[in-house]
C-alpha cells in the first residue's frame, strides 16, 4: 500500500488552507468583506474558515485586524462627509480641438444625515432620539407607579420637564 493511500484526511478531503493567497484574502477583508462572502470566493465552507481561525490564531488575528483597519477607512470617509471636504481635481475642456487643464478645488458641503448618524453613535446618551423619563422610582417600579394617584403622576411630570 502507498503512503498516499495510508494517509487519511478528515472528512475524506485534503485540506484548502495551503492553497490560500494570503495578499488576496487580506485585499478582500480590507475590501470590506464578509467572512461568507471570502469562503465562497475560495470554494470552501464557511464552517472551514472558522475552523482554520481556531486552528489558527495568527490567521484570526490577522482577519480581525484587517476588518478593523477596513472599518477605519469607512469611519474616518463618514467623519469627512459629516464635516465636508475638499480636494485638488483636474478640469479637462477641449475647445476647436485644444485641449485645456485646468487645476481646480471640488468641494464637498457638510452632509446633515452623516453628522446625525454620527452623533447618534458617537454620543448616544446626547444625541438619541429614545427620551427616558426617571420619575424618581428604581425598585420595584411597576408597584409603585401603580400607587400614585392621577395628581402624583402629574406632579412628578412637571418636576421631569421643569428640570429639562
Amino acid at each position: 500500500m502507498s503512503d498516499k493511500k495510508k494517509q487519511k484526511h478528515p472528512g475524506g478531503r485534503p485540506s484548502k488552507i495551503n492553497s490560500i493567497n494570503l495578499e488576496q484574502l487580506k485585499k478582500l477583508y480590507l475590501a470590506n468583506w464578509t467572512d461568507k462572502q471570502v469562503s465562497d470566493f475560495f470554494d470552501i465552507n464557511e464552517e472551514t474558515l472558522n475552523a482554520w481561525k481556531k486552528k489558527y490564531p495568527k490567521l484570526s488575528k490577522s482577519i480581525k485586524d484587517w476588518k478593523i483597519e477596513a472599518d477605519r477607512v469607512v469611519e474616518r470617509s463618514l467623519y469627512e462627509r459629516s464635516k465636508g471636504y475638499q480636494h485638488e481635481e483636474d478640469k479637462i475642456f477641449c475647445e476647436n480641438g485644444k485641449v485645456t487643464i485646468v487645476p481646480t478645488i471640488h468641494h464637498y458641503p457638510p452632509d446633515p444625515t452623516s453628522m446625525i448618524f454620527w452623533l447618534k453613535n458617537r454620543q448616544p446618551e446626547k444625541w438619541r432620539e429614545k427620551t427616558e423619563i426617571d420619575l424618581g422610582l428604581k425598585e420595584n417600579l411597576m408597584e409603585k407607579f401603580n400607587q400614585l394617584d392621577v395628581s402624583q403622576l402629574k406632579q412628578k411630570l412637571h418636576e421631569f420637564t421643569a428640570g429639562k
